[in-house]
Order: C-alpha cells, then sequence, then structure tokens
C-alpha cells in the first residue's frame, strides 16, 4: 500500500503477468509479456536474413528459390531455439501461411508450450499494440 497525505487511501494493485506472447513473420519477431492491467513488456526483437522473392525469371530463380527455402528453415530453427528458452505458456501470432511451417518446424516439447495460436498483421512493437487493443483473432 501507498500513503500520502490526504483523506482516502490508495492501493496501488499489483500487475500479474498474464501471459507471454511470440510474434514473428519471415522478417523479423518479438517476445512480449502482457500483464493484467494491460501493459506490456517486450522481452526480445530479432531480425532475419529471408530475403524477399526474386521476379527474375530464368536458370537462377530455382537456385535463389532454394536459397531463400533454407534460410526461411534456418530462421525457423532460430525461433524453435528462442521459444525453447521463455517460461511458461505461449500465445503464437503469425500470418497464417506460415503457421502451419511454423509448428511443423517445432520440437515437440516447444509444440507443448505454444497453447494458441492466432493472425497478426504485424510482428513488432504494433503487432503488440494491436493484440492488447483487439484480441487475438479479431484483426
Amino acid at each position: 500500500m501507498i500513503y500520502f497525505c490526504g483523506n482516502k487511501l490508495v492501493r496501488q494493485s499489483k500487475k500479474q503477468l498474464s501471459h507471454t506472447i511470440f510474434l514473428f513473420d519471415l522478417k523479423e519477431c518479438t517476445i512480449a509479456e502482457i500483464y493484467s492491467d494491460g501493459s506490456f513488456n517486450i522481452l526480445a526483437h530479432k531480425t532475419s536474413q529471408v530475403s524477399n522473392k526474386h521476379r527474375q525469371g530464368g536458370q537462377s530463380s530455382q537456385r535463389f528459390e532454394r536459397g531463400r527455402m533454407n534460410l526461411i528453415l534456418n530462421w525457423f530453427k532460430k525461433l524453435d531455439s528462442i521459444i525453447t528458452n521463455i517460461n511458461g505458456p505461449i500465445k503464437v501470432g503469425s500470418h497464417e501461411f506460415y503457421q502451419k511451417q511454423f509448428i511443423n518446424s517445432l520440437t515437440p516439447g516447444n509444440r507443448l508450450k505454444c497453447v494458441e495460436y492466432f493472425n497478426s498483421e504485424y510482428c513488432d512493437e504494433s503487432g503488440v499494440w494491436q493484440y492488447i487493443n483487439h484480441g487475438p483473432g479479431r484483426i
């Protein structure tokens, strides 16, 4: 309790950790703790090395696509190792196009940690704000 000079007793509510969210796409990922009072704390923000698709055709386009797929697989392995270091249940947000491939790349222990999957348009701090203000799945 906090006391101050006045005629009212003000109790400061303790904020408790509600859950952890993990937002990702092919460019970046953000891990944030969401508290019961609606505030949040960003634990980490990582960026990937995955390049955009190439529009040029020809014989080398397949080679570029194979290299890009290897970068995506390595990025998902890195995300899996990041999830290993997080304690407690995790709610995962991403574009639904990447969710299946991401779930298949997770280790069995990390699949159990991920309790909920939802669609998210953004994967940085604005994605955390979107989650808090609109909730999961209500984009």
